[in-house]
């Protein structure tokens, strides 16, 4: 994952030398169409840049391999700018992933009935788990709502949103998601208990 990688680099280089946190973020920021010239080094207000600049390419041709180790060789002296190519090419994929991820979360099958709710809860918090390892990012809180309404079975869709129309009712994800378990499990327990009473 690019951005844990990306994390991890300037946290190293920063316990080495204070200040390239501050760069590689400036860096960051450039985008396509910015190179990182001597302008936006001197930009920086920071006194160690171009001695730092030096380093960090060296210090990059050892952490790097295959592809990368190609983009940074193709910058002699420029560990900026190396960076700054690195983030383009591979960063990029981790935005794709995100963006595909999250497209299959927000799009949820609605539940047969109540009592498969708790399971679909329970994949989608897996889900959310592995989103936040792989992407290094939180799933926005506003968009769990509405997948939370999606996984409601069509019989019981009415009752919900009357439920939630109430004022006393807690409209968050955590409060709605708990309810909804506990609407399910405690319908197959009684749909279980039904059988074994008719036995």
């Amino acid at each position: 994952n690019y951005k844990v990688w990306a994390k991890s680099v300037k946290a190293y280089a920063n316990a080495k030398l204070p200040g390239y946190r501050m760069a590689l973020d400036e860096v960051d920021k450039l985008g396509n169409d910015t190179t990182v010239d001597h302008n936006v080094v001197q930009g920086w207000n920071w006194r160690d840049a171009v001695e730092a600049n030096s380093k960090f390419y060296d210090m990059l041709l050892l952490i790097t391999a295959g592809e990368a180790l190609g983009i940074v060789e193709s910058v002699p002296g420029q560990g900026f700018e190396a960076w700054r190519l690195i983030g383009l090419r591979f960063n990029s994929v981790g935005e794709l992933y995100t963006l595909d991820k999250m497209n299959n979360m927000m799009r949820q099958t609605p539940c047969r009935n109540i009592t498969e709710v708790p399971a679909s809860i329970e994949k989608f918090e897996r889900d959310l788990k592995v989103f936040r390892e792989r992407t290094n990012t939180e799933f926005p809180e506003v968009l769990k709502l509405p997948i939370l309404q999606q996984m409601i079975p069509l019989s019981w869709k009415k009752e919900f949103e009357t439920q939630f129309r109430n004022p006393a009712v807690p409209k968050t994800y955590a409060s709605l998601s708990a309810q909804l378990i506990s609407l399910g499990s405690e319908e197959r327990y009684l749909n279980v208990r039904g059988s074994s009473d008719m036995d």
